[in-house]
Order: C-alpha cells, then sequence, then structure tokens
C-alpha cells in the first residue's frame, strides 16, 4: 500500500515545475527527503529540474527494494 501511494505521488509530481513538486514532496512523501537526507539515495530528477541525479524510474526501482 505504501509504494503505491508512493509511486502515484512520484508520478504526479514528474511533470511538475521542481519547486511545486519539492513542496509537495515536503507534504505528502517526506520518506523520499529523509533518504535524500541520510544519503541513501543522491538525488531525484523532476521533470526539467534536478534535485542533487537519480532518475525517477531509478529511484521507483530502488524504492521498490526497500518498501518491498
Amino acid at each position: 500500500m505504501k509504494k503505491d501511494m508512493i509511486r502515484k505521488a512520484l508520478e504526479k509530481v514528474s511533470a511538475m515545475p521542481l519547486d511545486q513538486a519539492a513542496e509537495l514532496l515536503n507534504i505528502r512523501v517526506p520518506d523520499i527527503l529523509k533518504l535524500i537526507r541520510s544519503g541513501q539515495i543522491e538525488s531525484i530528477s523532476f521533470g526539467g529540474g534536478e534535485v542533487n541525479g537519480v532518475t525517477l524510474s531509478s529511484f521507483l526501482d530502488y524504492q521498490e527494494k526497500i518498501v518491498a
């Protein structure tokens, strides 16, 4: 369930401008930001902007491994 919620949220923000995506992720998917801050992933790309290099699909693959 949690994995599906995270996937849906990431799919929704992938087309948003970076600032809007970051704001939404802060509110709805704090686990992603915790992973970035803890160094478990280096970054996530959102549409036309980038927060520190991992692509959205790479992150989802990684997320499936740690949530499963």
